[in-house]
């Protein structure tokens, strides 16, 4: 069989008008899919055990009062309970516990960089994300941020900060860079004197 242009010319109006057809019905199922998708969303993405179990133990209603718009409530409620929370007193050792800097690392930027990374994992993990908010949460956080730094770079950042640049204490950007500075001349410093021993 040979295919002459009018035969391929043929082929593409077909296509064409196939596409054509197939568009309009394709975005309204997907735009159709989409909502119901939203609709269902809520109520059905939980596990009916567990939807059970909190119907009978946590809120006191009945299978028909448990609605999508009755479980966005329920979730906007406990997650407003976080952030209404009184920060519990061992944040301090908490987070002393659970960040360290790796002082093998001997990139300085990413040294830093790896070692502020844990401290929004935690905030978001445990609900302090209101606490550090705003100018007051940007300086609780270098504070945080100081209490675990390696002992010798600690009082070097510390004096920084009382003396030389306080305004580090409460943005975190400035804060971030002056701990690079001082980790920097840090590791400079143990260079040297690596230096001097050999």
């Amino acid at each position: 069989m040979v295919f002459t242009s009018s035969d391929d010319e043929n082929t593409r109006g077909h296509a064409a008008n196939e596409r054509r057809n197939a568009e309009p019905r394709s975005s309204t199922e997907a735009r159709s899919s989409v909502g119901s998708a939203i609709v269902k969303g809520v109520k059905n993405s939980f596990d009916e055990y567990l939807l059970k179990t909190l119907r009978e133990v946590s809120w006191g209603v009945s299978v028909d009062e448990v609605t999508d718009d009755f479980m966005l409530e329920q979730i906007n409620a406990i997650t407003d309970s976080c952030q209404n929370q009184v920060l519990p007193p061992p944040v301090n050792e908490l987070f002393q516990k659970e960040v360290r800097m790796d002082m093998n690392n001997m990139d300085i930027t990413s040294r830093v960089t790896n070692y502020f990374m844990p401290y929004n994992t935690l905030i978001k993990k445990y609900c302090f994300t209101s606490f550090f908010e705003e100018e007051n949460g940007s300086k609780k956080k270098c504070k945080l941020i100081v209490n675990s730094l390696p002992a010798t770079l600690k009082e070097n950042v510390k004096n920084e900060i009382d003396y030389r640049f306080p305004e580090a204490q409460s943005n975190v950007m400035k804060f971030y860079k002056l701990i690079c500075q001082q980790a920097l001349e840090e590791a400079i410093e143990h260079r040297a004197l690596s230096r001097e021993r050999n």
